[in-house]
């Protein structure tokens, strides 16, 4: 079921070709024939399933941060300074942690059509908790870019000693624990 928006390819295929040809072709190696066809064809606004979110998200990981320790959060965290440019940009220079944190649960929806994000967050604390739920079936890979994103959101604040941790040991509400200074 095509639940999850590609508007992460947008930001895929500016790594690669920054990077030059051979890490496009070491991308497209690790998928398989029909995904290297899938992504080729995507646009950033075509709705596809989150399995094959995942798998691009994996291969592309391995590649362009394979000397992370989390390729995908790496991911997740280069795609939000890459989408966050011109009139964005500036704006998160003087929005709040919580401010962005709670707006990135309400654009959710815009890029899932499934399950539902929320925040936790108490007035004046350094910390707070990301929320997904109604996802059981939201793909690993997808949940490290989340934290990578969120961190990269943060990081984007101007926020420092940044910490996102994800709880997966409830697949009925995934859990990001996340602290700033």
């Amino acid at each position: 079921m095509e639940t999850y928006k590609a508007v992460f390819v947008d930001y895929l295929r500016k790594e690669m070709a920054r990077r030059g040809k051979e890490c496009e072709a070491a991308v497209m190696a690790r998928l398989s024939v029909e995904d290297q066809q899938a992504f080729r064809a995507l646009l950033p606004m075509a709705w596809i399933s989150p399995q094959l979110g995942a798998r691009i998200l994996e291969a592309a990981g391995a590649v362009l941060f394979a000397d992370h320790e989390d390729p995908i959060f790496e991911l997740g965290r280069g795609q939000a300074h890459n989408d966050m440019t011109g009139i964005y940009r500036i704006l998160m220079k003087v929005a709040t942690v919580p401010m962005v944190i709670g707006r990135a649960a309400t654009l959710f929806g815009t890029y899932h059509r499934k399950g539902a994000a929320a925040v936790e967050h108490q007035s004046g604390a350094a910390n707070g908790v990301f929320l997904i739920k109604d996802y059981a079936d939201l793909p690993a890979g997808i949940r490290r870019s989340v934290g990578g994103f969120i961190t990269g959101l943060l990081e984007l604040t101007g926020a420092k000693d940044i910490r996102v941790k994800s709880d997966e040991s409830n697949p009925a509400l995934w859990r990001w624990e996340i602290a700033w200074r």
